[in-house]
This record gives structure tokens, C-alpha cells and sequence, in this order.
């Protein structure tokens, strides 16, 4: 998106041009995953300026600055012009314009104005021609209705536009300083400038939803401003833990990354507050195994946010069955949507993911591990034991003990693991697996819950017997998924999936290293798992592909067939240290560090290319791929908490370490770490390591 000129905060966010201008495609001004602006184009003298620079200046404001274009009647670079915009909730900017010529002048602006009230849904649909780029369902377009209602205040003229869709009902205010003309187009001006003398405007825009409406966040008032109400809000990603070594580009990426989950935020009470959006730009909502895996990888420093995350999806989880949203009683949420498709379709929230259940009791128990609190591990049993009834029930849809799905909703995602586009599950032949599948990593993800399960119950629910028939169930998963998903060929591997005849999806993929990081993987198996995953077929050199090269479905720029996910990545090299394959994990991590280099404020994307490194200097972007993106920023926090071995001590009301750094890694100080209620900061001092008490 480098192309974009983005703003953001939490649901709300802008995509402009470079210039500032929303014009058509995916451009616009969103909020709640509707897109209420659809145009936004500044014209001088009947001109597109010309650009001189733009920037981002808080994640919520941007600055642009640009100069006239030649239109007869005004010279070239006769006026220069900059654009303050606020974003948050609604949207203020102020247009200043500045003459550099020492006689009066006269010329016209105008701002041209459109509201579409589209879905997001339907804005990616109609931007994206290949179906299986689409997010969620196509909603077909309607006509917008009443529109272009323009309505008299004390200060002048508000141009007001509003649109009755079903249950939906959208309304935009835009208010503007001084006065303009109003018409079927937008806003216009007569300027009269003095010998460089200045002028300026300011534009107010005001969003509804359901007739209220929305209070603005932010205002130029706070344009610049944006660490300092960040600090002030105490907003809970800024408790994540700090960083400082001499290794600029981990520094850069690590500093990103946890301004980029104070960014995606969100601070609406009725969604979803305190939890980061899944990514920008079209995945602005709440995201279940997106957001039970961020909070995985950002513990021990994040435990308020892995807190915030149990409470809301347990408040959320389902406890019907409704085959319109693919929900199932015990089922964690997916997706949450609120714009007009979502409102009028019923199918939200949407409950179409079988890894979720599993990974909102990893993140309890790992939360019980590094807190110590008893009392809220026992308040969420119930919620883990609905999901313990799902998975021996609906999740296991033929009774072989593994884990699959079939969507119900006609409208719904095909694939459910967190590969979930249409096309990921490929034979090594490249033809598509059919389904009911069961994918290698949810198995994986089902022993690691089952065993965490047990642990809770020998603990903090008191549950003896529970956990020896848990522990029962864990050991007979771990023998039939390593009886029917590994392979000999190939060096050794296990399968991508078992599909609805239960015959091996025989691809090669990233899979494994999610098996590595939960534990169902033998020990006696681990180093062919590790030589596979940094293989020249899987690994890049910027990170471990989606998929290999030599089988017939890898294309290095398909979404999970042969891409890199950072993420991905970071749970690989969590497996990699577990087994004790130290080398490997770290040079993933420095591999990934190294690539995030190439990228916009050395910020790791949701994903990236997969060509190999030897095709050039730098790793290739993925067209659509979303940035920032939560778990994309949880990726070097979860590496690195692997690479020292950091693991809480309850003995010792504190953590152990256990470091196998890259050499790069010399020096390293990991400050804010919580564990059993205290504070700590790690020390790495070449090869000594220690984490200090700072309370």
C-alpha cells in the first residue's frame, strides 16, 4: 500500500492517493466496515495539484503538501497548498493555500464530494476481480438512495447525505469553513489571494449509524500528537515489552510493531474494546484466531491484552447452532462485520474457524502460567470445557478423532484453519483437496489444547479424573495423527491434510512448523521437520515459504501457496527452539528481521512474496497483503521470547532463561515482562542472561 496515503484508528481509517484525494477503486474514508466517502478530490483553478510530499504524521493524521498546477489563468507553482487531515470516527482537515507571487490573484477551489454507504465487503468485491480474493461473500451493489440532501445550519450550509438500506442507516455530515457554494458535485470557493498572502479552510466530517451519530476521536487540535495521548490514555498495548539492543534493524522492527498494535486498537465498547483489529485495510474488526494468537505471541509483557481477549471471546462464543453462520455451541467467534451486508445478511458473527477453540484454551493456560491466577483460570472452565464437548461432538465430523470441517453456511469459508482461502489445500500434484479436511496443524493445535486442558484441571479446576481421561485423550491423538499424517517420502514430512477420504493431501508446506511449536511432533522426528522447513524448497531465504517449490500448486505470490507469513514464521521458530533446533530458528528470525528491512518503517507485512532470495536484493510485496497486520507485529516478541528460553517459574515467583541468541544478538535488554505479578527486565550481556526484578 505503499501507493495509499493512509490514516487510522481502530475501525476507522482513510485511503487516499499519495495527494490526499479519494478517486475511485478502493480508495475511501471507512468506519464499522462501511465506506462512507467514496470521493474526495481537491481541484485548483479546475487543476489537480501537483505533489510535492506526503506522509504520515500520527497513525490518526497526515500531512500533504502540493503546488498549483498550470491552468492559463494561474501559473505553474504559483500557490503552494497543504493538507492537515485527522482521522478518527469522522475526519477533519484543513486546506491552507499560500501565494509565492507579489500581485493579487483570483481563482477557483473546489473539493468534489460522493458518498457510497458500500459494505466492505462490497468495495473489495468490485476492486478485485479474481473471486478468491474476496474477504467474505459478494453482496451486489444497490442504488444509494436518498442522497444529496443538502440542509441549512446556523453556520451556512452542511451538505448531508443519507441512505436507508434494510436494517442499515447511514448518514454523512460534512460541514465546511468558510462558506461555500453547494452543488451536485461537492463544495466550491472563490479565492482572492493578496501578494503572498494565505488562505485557508477547514472540513468537518460527522458519520451515523442507526440515526446517532458518531463522537469524532480526534481533531486538528491533536494533530501531532499522537504518542503523547497514546502515553497519556495508557492504552494497554503500550504495556507490551520494550526492547533495546545495538541490532538497529531488530530495533526498528520491534518498535514498529508495537506502535502498530497500539494502532489497530479498537476503543468501541459495543465490539470489542481493547483488542487490536486484525489488519488495515480490510480486516478492521475483531478476528478470533487472529486475536488469540497475537495475544500468544506478545506474553509474558501482554498479559493485560491475552486477559482482555479471553473475556471477549467467551463472552462471544457460541452456544447455538446456527448453519447460517457456521456456529456450533462451544465455537469461538471468527469474524465480527457491522457494516450494511453484515447488518441485512444475519451471518454475523460468523463462527467459520475450527482452530480457534482450540487456541482459546492454549492462550488460557498460558496466561494461568505466566500469571498465577487461579481464580480467573476456574471462571473460564466452563467456556473451555464447551469447547472440549466441541471437539469430541461437531468438531470430529465422522468419529476418526481428528478434527475437520465442512462449511454449512453457502456463503461461508471453505477452508477453516487459518490457510483459509479457497485454493490452499493442494495435492503435491497441484489439483485441489476436497473436503470434509482435516488439517495437520489443528490436530496439532487439538493435542496442544488437550494437554494444556489437563494441566488446568490438575491445577487451578481441581479436577483430578478430568485430567487423566484429558491426558488419555492427548496420548492416543498424538499416536493415530503420527501414524496417519506422517511420510517417509520426500527426507520424511507430514502431510498438508487428510481430505474427505481420508487420503494424505501430500504437499509440503509451513504446516509443520505449527506442529513443532505445540508439541505433537516425536522427538526422533524433529530434525527431519527442521531440515524440511529451511530446505531450499521451503525456505526463501526471507523466511519459510507457504508451500514448497517442487510441488505443482507453490506460486510464490498465491496467499498460502508459497507465500511467507511472518507469523507463520514466528510459531516455526517457537517449534524450531522447543526441539531444541536452535540454529535453524535463528536464522528464520534473522531472515525475517532482514526482510522487514525492505518494507515501508521496517514493518513486516501480513505477507510477502515467496521468490527466493537469490532473485534479488530485496523480498517482493504481495499486492493485497494487509498492513500492519496484528499478528504480523506479534511475530519478533514471539521469536524472541523463543530464541532466550524465557518460561515462567512458579518455584520462584519469576521466570527462567535458558538463551540461544544469533550472534548478532550480543546485547539485549526485554523490558516490562510480567510474571506471577511482578515486573522484570531481561539482560543479555554477550553470553550472560539474567531477568532483574524492576518492582
Amino acid at each position: 500500500m505503499a501507493d495509499m496515503l493512509i490514516a487510522v484508528d481502530g475501525t476507522s481509517f482513510i485511503l487516499a492517493n499519495r495527494a490526499g484525494d479519494i478517486s475511485g477503486g478502493r480508495l475511501g474514508l471507512f468506519v464499522r466496515d462501511t465506506r462512507y466517502l467514496s470521493t474526495w478530490r481537491l481541484l485548483v483553478d479546475g487543476r489537480l495539484p501537483n505533489l510535492l510530499t506526503s506522509h504520515h504524521v500520527d497513525h490518526y493524521s497526515s500531512l500533504v503538501f502540493l503546488m498549483n498546477a498550470d491552468s492559463g489563468s494561474l501559473p505553474p507553482n504559483a500557490v503552494s497548498i497543504s493538507r492537515r487531515r485527522v482521522v478518527g470516527a469522522g475526519m477533519e482537515e484543513k486546506v491552507e493555500i499560500s501565494s509565492h507571487l507579489d500581485h493579487d490573484m483570483e481563482f477557483d477551489v473546489r473539493l468534489d464530494v460522493d458518498v457510497d454507504f458500500l459494505d466492505l465487503f462490497e468495495v473489495k468485491a468490485d476492486y478485485f476481480s479474481n473471486p478468491g480474493d474476496q474477504v467474505f461473500a459478494t453482496v451486489p451493489a444497490e442504488e444509494a438512495g436518498n442522497r444529496n440532501l443538502v440542509m441549512p445550519t446556523p453556520a451556512g450550509m452542511t451538505l448531508v447525505f443519507e441512505q436507508v438500506r434494510g436494517a442499515y442507516h447511514g448518514r454523512v455530515t460534512i460541514e465546511a469553513s468558510p462558506t461555500p457554494v453547494i452543488d451536485e458535485h461537492g463544495l466550491a470557493w472563490r479565492v482572492g489571494l493578496p501578494g503572498h498572502g494565505s488562505w485557508e479552510m477547514t472540513l468537518l466530517v460527522s458519520l451515523g449509524v442507526d440515526g446517532e451519530m458518531l463522537p469524532r476521536r480526534y481533531g486538528l487540535k491533536d494533530f501531532g500528537r499522537g504518542r503523547a495521548l497514546r502515553r497519556s490514555a495508557q492504552r494497554p498495548a503500550t504495556h507490551l515489552s520494550k526492547v533495546t539492543t545495538s541490532w538497529t534493524a531488530l530495533q526498528r522492527t520491534h518498535d514498529r510493531a508495537v506502535d502498530d498494535l497500539a494502532t489497530l486498537v479498537i476503543d468501541e465498547p459495543d465490539l470489542a474494546s481493547g483488542l487490536p483489529a486484525a489488519g488495515l485495510p480490510w480486516f478492521m474488526t475483531i478476528f478470533g484466531r487472529d486475536v488469540l494468537m497475537t495475544m500468544f505471541q506478545v506474553l509474558p509483557g501482554g498479559q493485560g491484552l491475552g486477559w482482555t481477549a479471553i473475556e471477549t471471546l467467551a463472552r462471544l462464543q457460541a452456544t447455538d447452532d446456527s448453519p447460517a453462520r457456521d456456529a456450533q455451541p462451544g465455537k469461538i467467534v471468527h469474524e465480527l462485520r457491522r457494516g450494511p451486508a453484515a447488518t441485512n445478511s444475519g451471518q454475523f458473527p460468523y463462527y467459520g474457524t475450527v482452530d480457534a477453540p482450540m487456541l482459546f484454551i492454549v492462550l488460557l493456560h498460558e496466561l494461568w502460567r505466566w500469571s498465577g491466577d487461579d481464580a480467573r483460570a476456574r471462571a473460564y472452565r466452563p467456556n473451555a470445557e464447551a469447547i472440549l464437548a466441541w471437539m469430541r461432538t461437531h468438531g470430529d465430523l465422522d468419529g476418526d478423532g481428528f478434527i475437520e470441517w465442512q462449511r454449512r453456511s453457502p456463503s461461508g469459508l471453505e477452508n477453516q484453519a487459518w490457510k483459509d482461502s479457497w485454493d490452499a489445500y493442494r495435492y503435491h500434484d497441484g489439483t485441489l483437496a476436497a473436503g470434509p479436511l482435516a488439517s495437520c496443524e489443528v490436530q496439532g493445535y487439538a493435542f496442544d489444547a488437550l494437554s494444556r486442558a489437563a494441566e488446568l484441571a490438575d491445577g487451578p479446576w481441581g479436577a483430578p479424573d478430568l485430567a487423566v481421561s484429558l491426558r488419555a485423550d492427548a496420548a492416543a491423538l498424538f499416536e493415530r495423527f503420527n501414524d496417519r499424517f506422517w511420510s517417509d517420502e520426500r527426507g520424511g514430512y507430514y502431510h498438508l491434510a487428510l481430505d474427505g477420504a481420508k487420503r494424505p493431501v501430500d504437499s509440503l508446506t509451513s504446516n509443520m512448523g505449527h506442529l513443532l511449536w505445540s508439541g505433537i511432533v516425536p522427538a526422533e522426528r524433529a530434525s527431519a521437520v527442521g531440515r524440511q522447513l529451511l530446505s531450499r524448497e521451503l525456505f526463501s531465504g526471507w523466511g519459510i515459504r507457504t508451500m514448497a517449490t517442487d510441488d505443482l500448486g507453490y506460486n510464490p505470490i498465491s496467499y498460502h501457496c508459497g507465500t511467507v507469513w511472518p507469523h507463520d514464521n514466528s510459531i516455526a521458530v517457537a517449534g524450531l527452539h522447543r526441539y531444541g533446533l536452535h540454529a535453524e530458528a535463528n536464522r528464520v528470525l534473522t531472515a525475517l528481521v532482514e526482510a522487514a528491512q525492505a518494507f515501508s518503517d521496517s514493518r513486516l507485512p501480513e505477507v510477502f512474496a515467496g521468490y527466493d532470495r537469490e532473485a534479488g536484493p530485496f523480498p517482493v510485496q504481495y499486492p493485497t497483503a494487509s498492513s500492519p497486520q496484528a499478528w504480523a507485529c506479534g511475530s519478533t516478541m514471539l521469536m524472541l521470547r523463543a530464541a532466550l528460553g524465557l518460561e515462567p517459574d512458579p518455584a520462584g515467583n519469576g521466570m527462567t532463561l535458558d538463551p540461544h541468541l544469533p550472534g548478532i544478538l550480543s546485547d539485549l535488554r526485554i523490558g516490562g515482562i510480567s510474571a506471577f505479578g511482578r515486573r522484570f527486565e531481561v539482560q543479555v550481556d554477550g553470553d550472560r542472561a539474567e531477568a532483574l526484578p524492576t518492582d
